[in-house]
């Protein structure tokens, strides 16, 4: 292969990849929908976003995994086409297969699960890249290529890291537009996303005594509970209302229908007084919703969005 061969693949490797960029990220910066403000934070809130985002985000979530993994999947059918595996390739890339597929159905929805695919995933494409390289008999040539792929995140992270603040004012705009209009059942506090750390209700959790009688709280999928308090709390997610005990997965409502049970259950079994949530989650689980309204009294308020209810 002639210098001339050479070059032109690796002309055509670089058209290739500005034409995918720009066309992923016009996908990914195009106008906000809905008004679930979880969904619009996790960046899959258009069906084009989930997919990029969610289930192919190993590869297109180009702002917290950068925008160069997409490569391998090319690269892989060229190495294919005129290279055999072998054995430990190939018993590693089964492996690599079977990861993705797995957190690709179950895990889309969080960049921290397809995170743990990306050292594998970026030591694949480099080597792969480097023996396609030895293949076709390129010199100093594939610098080049390597020199590009450091252009291309550090692009990625310039524009990100411009954007992102308008993104999230734009996000939390939209949001607004959507309650002001009407199309919203609840007006929520959206700061909870803008300000994670609810001073003011930390303090007031400090505060609740230990030592009193079902002192406990039932914490609804708000980590910073355990971050910033130091104390013990029941895992709770309303939406698959699922909690966390020493047997495991539980079902918190489910065949407690009941809500005089359901606060004596709360009270007796799991030794909890209280319930942390936030406005955010309204709408999630509307029996829950009607068990707060009904048998819960409102304790704590935090200008962020979290409130604290008694278990009445």
């Amino acid at each position: 292969m002639n210098w001339l061969q050479r070059y032109s693949i690796l002309f055509a490797i670089f058209l290739l990849c500005l034409l995918v960029l720009n066309f992923v990220y016009n996908l990914l910066d195009a106008p906000f929908s809905g008004t679930d403000i979880n969904l619009i934070n996790r960046g899959i809130d258009t069906t084009e976003r989930e997919w990029l985002n969610g289930y192919l985000g190993l590869f297109f979530r180009f702002k917290f995994l950068g925008n160069i993994n997409w490569l391998l999947l090319p690269l892989i059918i060229l190495y294919m086409s005129v290279m055999k595996f072998k054995k430990w390739e190939l018993a590693a890339l089964i492996s690599w297969l079977f990861i993705f597929f797995l957190v690709m159905s179950k895990g889309y929805f969080n960049m921290r699960y397809q995170i743990t695919l990306l050292p594998l995933t970026l030591t694949m494409l480099l080597y792969i890249s480097w023996k396609l390289f030895d293949f076709y008999k390129f010199g100093n040539e594939r610098f080049l290529y390597f020199f590009f792929l450091v252009i291309l995140l550090i692009y990625n992270d310039v524009k990100f890291f411009t954007s992102g603040t308008s993104k999230t004012d734009e996000a939390l705009a939209h949001v607004s537009g959507e309650i002001k209009s009407g199309t919203t059942e609840h007006t929520k506090n959206y700061t909870l996303w803008m300000n994670p750390k609810p001073v003011q209700m930390i303090q007031y959790l400090k505060n609740i005594d230990p030592q009193l009688p079902n002192s406990g709280v039932i914490v609804n999928n708000l980590p910073s509970y355990y971050y910033y308090t130091g104390k013990k709390g029941v895992y709770y997610w309303c939406q698959d209302d699922v909690y966390y005990s020493k047997d495991g997965e539980q079902k918190l409502m489910r065949g407690r229908e009941d809500f005089n049970a359901l606060a004596a259950f709360i009270r007796d079994s799991l030794q909890c007084g209280f319930i942390l949530s936030t406005f955010q989650f309204e709408g999630y689980n509307p029996l829950f919703d009607k068990f707060i309204q009904d048998k819960c009294r409102l304790e704590f308020q935090d200008p962020t969005g979290y409130v604290l209810y008694s278990v009445l």
